[in-house]
Formats: structure tokens, C-alpha cells, sequence
């Protein structure tokens, strides 16, 4: 019975272990799918900006500072939420200030790229402003297209005066938000088509895009808003290849949510905060449906991983499932960089021989335990694996210790001695409970220090078939704690007697109740001895008579209580049980009458 139920649980975890591999499978290809989408995409994005490092224009992993330029923050807003091409223009003098000859130049080279490539979608990131308008207000109308969108940031003057490119009508104005309001910095006014979140936050430790837990505030402003609606519409496009910027800009617009502020009110925050996961679900089914694949993979695995942790380690589950969960959310960023390294194929390779190996690892495992003979290691191991690799480790520490020719158990005692976790004394318990020799004395000691119910060593000790005389050692030991005077020692002892029932121990145990006044000092003793009895069932169907004789000279009305519980388990079987019953619940007084009361024999 024991076997199949190890067994069973073992057919459970490898159902479950099945269920995990599948689910992560297919989060992987969701998020390989995911990946690929954006970069075959035919959008490309123009940040013109100060000097960008390369760098934040490839990865979006690339680590911003405070000390990063303003075009590399921009970059790395964009390249972070979105993996289409980015073509970065400086505008920057050798000063290292914004040129206008530069940024004019930068528009026309914009210009030409979409005359020459008309089947791109092209955005144009510009968080830059200019007081006047004039300079560019001609070719900023000529590059007019349905399939290029000039995005612009609304400026930090916390003023309605327009500054430019934002300004025009061609354009499109973000102003910025923060707490869900409009920042305080930023400009306004009937102008602002859309507002997005102002605030750039990284971690100084960690890299975009991690779930970082302490951010450090790098930078705010209207220039860190504007690309984040650049990165949301070249996302939209690339889910869905027939909308055009202004289409996608539509459903940009119609999902916005509102804005708790009154300028929002008064239609001076454009159509409201941008609202990424609404506008892409509206965008593109197919995204809607690859983000719930995804994140419901995502939810299976994780569910399907801590069930099967649990089954092997318990309670401590929780604390690696949530160490693992942990040490996966810091190393995100760093588990991206391995899966753009590697690619997919290497990736789904090395998860299956991951498999392999741990597989190898079992079966190594499992030779080991069953051939070491190191106590120290296996006891160990017993604290921390599963329920079926635990039962098959303290196997084997049984056997070690039955079959040395040392009192080896005292390797255990010197443990148990030093022991403040129950559980794992219970282990060392159940142990010492299978061994030929039974070390009762230390067994009650432990149980009683722990605070620990005794009837799981009935059950252990029933684990081990041991000869006659090992039997009879341990069964004069067990009576002898029974008529302890220490109470503590009595209950506990009755509880391993009740669920070990070895009817070896029913000799001596009807040869106290015949001589009990001589051999009993107290009527604990007896309580007990009559509920072992009630727990031995038919076992002890012969001591009926006894039960009744000893009924009819007593006068306690106590002892007649755990008399009839008794005799209720051993004397059915007996022609007159019944009459008896009935006979004498006419002559009982409490506590003996509630043995016999809301009964169906009676």
C-alpha cells in the first residue's frame, strides 16, 4: 500500500513536471514571436536629438545614467518599448549645443529618406524647441504624409505659448504627466494632442526594462513623453501592418484614459494619458491574444512549479519558490541579453539537455543513496527532499544502522540532543522507530521535549519486521513506560501502544488488569490500558468478560466510563452485549452514563 502510494505521488509530479515543460514551451515561443514581430516591421524611427551613443540605439539594455545626453535617454525610452529600426540624427554643434542649421538639415534628410521610400512608415521623435517658428515651418508642411508622423514634446515652460515643432499643426504635441497629472513643468494648451508619463526612472544597480523595486529619479520633463508614444505607435504598426501612423495615432487617441486634472477638463491635456495596453489590444487582436498565451504560460508554469516543489520539500517550497521568483525578476534584463545572444534554437537546446542532465543527476542520485554509507550526509539530505525520496533515504539509513555491529543510533542521539526543529526530529524519530533494537527511552524523551504526539511511532514501528525477541524487548519496555508515574511518559506511550498494536503486548497487558490492584498505583495507568484496548478493536475481543468483571466489582464511576468505551469496541460479538447495555445504564450515574448515551445500541 505504501508503495503505491509513492507511487501515485510520483505519477503526480511527473504529470505536473509534464504540464510545467509545455507551458514554458509555450511562453518561450509567445515570447520569441513577440520578439521577431517588431524587428521585420517596415517603421522606421528619426530621433533628432543631441549625440546618442550607439549603443542605446541596439539594446534596450544598455545602462542610462544621470551623466547619459539627452538624445541617449530619448533612445533608450524608445529602444526599451519598441525593436523597431532607429536612425538617430545629431543636431549638436562642437559646443555641444543645439543647432538650428543642423536641425533644419537633420528635417531634410527626414524629408528625402520618405520621398525615396514611400511604402515606410516613418516616425520622427523630436524633443527639441524652438521659440520661433518661421525657420522650419516650410519644409516641417512639406514632408506632410499619411505615412509619416512627426511626434514633438510640448515644451517646460508650464505655459500655453506654443513652442515649435510642437506647435504646429502638423505635429503631433505631447505634453508630460506625473502622478496622474499634468507635470509641473510642462506646457499646455488646446494645442496638445496627447499626454504620456514625463518621468524617466532607472535603478542605478539594474538595467531597463527590469521590475526594479527602488528606482532613482534620472530626469523629468515633456522631452521624456514624447517618445513614449513614438515607441507605443511603431509598436502598433508593427502588430498590425495594415494601419497607417495617423490610424494607429486614432486609436492612441480614442483609448486614452482620463486625466485627474483640470487643465484635462478644459481641453488643454489633447485626448488624455496613453494607455499602451488598451491602444494595442485595439490596435491588433493578435497581440491581445499573444500577450494572454503568453502570460497564461507564464501563470501555469509558476503555478505548476510551486505545486511540484511543494509535493517535494513541503513547507520550505515557499521560501525557494519565492527566492526563485526573486532572483528571476533581478536577472530579467540580463536572461533577455542571453536570449538575443543565443537565439531560440540554442535556447529550446539547452532547456532539453537541462532535462537530460537533471534526469542523469536522479538516477546518480538514487545509486548514491542506495550504496553510501555516509549517516551524516544521508540524514542531511532526509530534511529537505521530497516525501518519496525522504522514505527511500531514511530506508537506507535504517538498514545502515540495523546492520552495524556499532550501537550506530547514537549517531542520531547526539543529533537529536542538539535538535530545534521538530520536523527534523520527527525524521530521526521515525528512524529510530524502525530500528531491530528500539532505543525507546530516548524516542519518549524527544517526544516529550518536542511537544510531539506520539502515534506516528506505532505506525514506524510497524515498518519493521523484527524477531521474537527484539519483540518482546520492546513490548516490556513499552508496558514498563506504561506504568510510569510520569503522566507525560503514560500518554505518550499509550498513543505508540494504540496505533502499534502489536498483539504481542495483549498478554501482559490482560495480565495487569487481572492483578490490577496490585500492580497498578494509580488509575491513570488503567485509563489508559482500557483506551489501548478500545484501539485494538476485535484484536482484544477476548477481554470482554474481563472488562465486565472488573465493571461489576467497581464502584468509580470514572473507570466505568472507560470501561464501556471499551467494551462498546470488544464485546459486540458477545450473545448478551446488548442486555448488558441496556441492564445497566438503569443503575449508572455520570460521567459513566455518557459512555452510553445518543447511542444507536442503546
Amino acid at each position: 500500500m505504501e508503495q503505491n502510494f509513492f507511487r501515485r505521488e510520483g505519477l503526480r509530479i511527473k504529470k505536473y513536471f509534464f504540464i510545467a515543460l509545455i507551458a514554458l514551451l509555450i511562453f518561450l515561443i509567445a515570447f520569441h514571436i513577440s520578439e521577431e514581430i517588431p524587428q521585420n516591421a517596415d517603421t522606421i524611427i528619426f530621433i533628432i536629438d543631441s549625440q546618442i551613443d550607439q549603443a542605446y540605439l541596439q539594446s534596450p539594455l544598455a545602462k542610462i545614467t544621470a551623466d547619459s545626453s539627452h538624445g541617449s535617454k530619448i533612445a533608450a525610452i524608445i529602444r526599451n518599448r519598441s525593436k523597431v529600426q532607429i536612425k538617430a540624427l545629431a543636431v549638436e554643434n562642437v559646443f555641444g549645443q543645439i543647432d538650428q542649421d543642423k536641425y533644419l538639415e537633420a528635417l531634410e534628410e527626414v524629408k528625402s529618406y520618405s520621398e525615396n521610400n514611400p511604402d515606410k512608415n516613418i516616425l520622427v521623435n523630436i524633443s527639441l524647441g524652438f521659440s520661433e517658428k518661421d525657420s522650419q515651418a516650410e519644409i516641417i508642411e512639406k514632408m506632410s504624409s499619411p505615412n509619416l508622423l512627426i511626434i514633438a514634446a510640448a515644451g517646460n515652460n508650464n505655459s500655453e505659448v506654443k513652442i515649435y515643432p510642437a506647435g504646429f499643426e502638423e505635429t503631433i504635441a505631447v505634453a508630460a504627466l506625473e502622478n496622474s497629472k499634468k507635470m509641473a513643468a510642462s506646457n499646455y494648451g488646446e494645442y496638445i494632442d496627447i499626454s504620456a508619463p514625463g518621468v524617466l526612472a532607472v535603478n542605478q544597480y539594474l538595467y531597463l526594462p527590469s521590475l526594479n523595486l527602488s528606482r532613482t529619479i534620472v530626469s523629468r520633463g515633456s522631452s521624456f513623453a514624447a517618445p513614449q508614444l513614438t515607441a507605443l505607435i511603431s509598436k502598433m504598426l508593427a502588430y498590425n501592418n495594415e494601419l497607417n501612423p495617423f490610424e494607429a495615432l486614432e486609436i492612441v487617441k480614442t483609448t486614452a484614459s482620463p486625466i485627474e486634472d483640470e487643465l484635462y477638463q478644459n481641453s488643454k491635456l489633447g485626448a488624455g494619458a496613453i494607455n499602451s495596453n488598451r491602444a494595442l489590444r485595439e490596435g491588433s487582436p493578435f497581440y491581445f491574444y499573444l500577450t494572454l498565451i503568453t502570460y497564461t504560460a507564464l501563470f501555469i508554469f509558476s503555478l505548476t512549479s510551486l505545486i511540484i516543489l511543494w509535493k517535494k520539500f513541503s513547507f520550505v517550497s515557499l521560501f525557494i519558490f519565492t527566492a526563485l521568483a526573486v532572483i528571476i525578476i533581478l536577472a530579467q534584463p540580463f536572461l533577455i541579453i542571453l536570449y538575443r545572444e543565443l537565439g531560440f534554437r540554442i535556447i529550446l537546446f539547452t532547456i532539453f539537455m537541462l532535462i537530460i542532465l537533471s534526469q542523469l543527476v536522479n538516477i546518480l542520485a538514487l545509486y548514491y543513496f542506495k550504496n553510501t554509507k555516509n549517516l551524516n550526509f544521508l540524514l542531511f539530505l532526509s530534511y529537505y527532499l521530497g516525501e518519496k525520496k525522504q522514505e527511500e533515504i531514511i530506508k537506507r539509513i535504517v538498514l545502515l544502522l540495523n546492520s552495524s555491529a556499532k550501537h550506530s543510533e547514537e549517531i542520531i542521539f547526539k543529533k537529536l540532543s542538539r535538535g530545534i526543529n521538530p520536523k527534523k526530529d520527527k525524521i530521526k524519530l521515525k528512524i529510530l522507530a524502525r530500528l531491530n533494537k528500539v532505543p525507546l527511552e530516548e524516542i519518549i524523551k524527544s517526544l516529550k521535549k518536542n511537544k510531539l504526539k506520539a502515534y506516528f511511532i506505532g505506525e514506524e514501528l510497524n515498518k519493521t519486521e523484527r524477531n521474537y525477541t527484539d519483540r518482546a524487548v520492546l513490548t516490556a519496555e513499552l508496558i514498563y513506560y506504561l506504568l510510569n508515574k510520569d503522566y507525560k511518559k503514560q500518554e505518550l506511550t499509550a498513543q505508540i501502544i494504540g496505533s502499534y498494536q502489536d498483539e504481542l503486548l495483549l498478554i501482559p497487558l490482560k495480565n495487569i488488569l487481572k492483578k490490577s490492584s496490585a500492580i497498578i498505583n494509580n488509575n491513570h495507568s488503567l485509563y489508559f490500558i482500557l483506551e489501548i484496548l478500545r484501539d485494538f478493536g476485535f484484536k482484544a475481543a477476548d477481554f470482554s468478560q474481563l472488562l465486565r468483571q472488573i465493571f461489576q466489582a467497581s464502584d468509580d464511576n470514572w473507570l466505568k466510563y472507560y470501561l464501556l468505551q471499551a467494551y462498546k469496541e470488544l464485546g459486540k460479538e458477545d450473545n448478551d452485549y446488548q442486555q448488558f447495555l441496556n441492564k445497566n445504564k438503569q443503575k449508572l450515574k455520570e460521567p459513566a452514563l455518557l459512555a452510553l448515551e445518543n447511542k444507536e445500541e442503546i
